[in-house]
């Protein structure tokens, strides 16, 4: 996929998704690579994916505290 593509999919997406709800869905993705990290034993990856996960989150949070529909 382009950048030209994927930049008209998610203005489709945010006619029915808030901007901090696909935020949360990619923090959810990188969640799961911490887990997964975990699992196979490499704690660096694994710290550095939840940091991103939670940051993720609570900027979604903000943005939708801030910008709400």
């Amino acid at each position: 996929m382009t950048e030209p593509q994927a930049k008209k999919h998610l203005r489709r997406l945010l006619l029915s998704l808030t901007p901090g709800s696909i935020l949360h869905v990619l923090s959810a993705v990188y969640h799961d690579v911490a887990e997964r990290a975990g699992r196979k034993g490499d704690e660096r990856r694994r710290q550095q994916c939840q940091v991103v996960a939670t940051a993720l989150f609570v900027m979604g949070l903000g943005i939708d505290a801030t910008c709400p529909r």
